[in-house]
Formats: structure tokens, C-alpha cells, sequence
């Protein structure tokens, strides 16, 4: 009864809250996403760590989430992750809390 189209839309705005809470140094600050286990740099998803990595920055993140996502919505976010310019890798945080796990935890 819980997983109908509002919880959905009201779990999908909680993620974009999430999101942002989480990134609002990344754009105009100390370019840092804030997540339970530590912090990654724009520069390191952009120029020079996971620029040319994108399953590696895909994994920092889960491990930096403290998630364990597995199966066909790793190998989703993996397609994201490889499929996607660099410039876009850090939706992975919102994809990455819209995961199926997320809603059934």
C-alpha cells in the first residue's frame, strides 16, 4: 500500500532534498559532496581520480553512502555511470537514493 505514485513522487523530493543538502558546497563553497562517510571533491569526479572511472566513482560513493546495492540496480546505475558525460557522475547520489533498496529498507 506504501508504493504508489505519491509515495513515490514525495520519495523522489526527498531525494532531490537530500541531494542538495548534500551538495551545496560542491556548487558554490568548498566543492566537496557531504556524505555519512566522508566527503569526495569535484576535482576528483571531474579531473583527475574518477574522470576516466566511472564504476570506480559509482562504488566510492556507495561505500561513501555506507549502501550496499547490488544486482540489476548496481549494473543500472553502472550503465548510468558509463553511459553518462563526467559532468553529469554526480546524479549518481540522487539515482543512488531513488534505488529500489532505498524504498524497501
Amino acid at each position: 500500500y506504501w508504493v504508489n505514485a505519491s509515495a513515490m513522487s514525495r520519495r523522489t523530493a526527498v531525494a532531490r532534498s537530500v541531494r542538495y543538502r548534500t551538495m551545496t558546497g560542491f556548487w558554490n563553497g568548498d566543492e566537496l559532496i557531504h556524505l555519512a562517510g566522508g566527503t569526495i571533491s569535484r576535482t576528483e569526479i571531474y579531473d583527475t581520480t574518477y574522470a576516466e572511472a566511472p564504476i570506480a566513482l559509482l562504488d566510492r560513493m556507495l561505500e561513501l553512502m555506507r549502501l550496499d546495492i547490488a544486482g540489476p540496480s548496481y549494473d543500472a546505475l553502472a550503465d548510468f555511470a558509463t553511459a553518462s558525460p563526467r559532468w553529469h557522475r554526480d546524479d549518481l547520489v540522487t539515482l543512488i537514493l531513488l534505488a529500489p533498496e532505498m524504498h524497501v529498507a
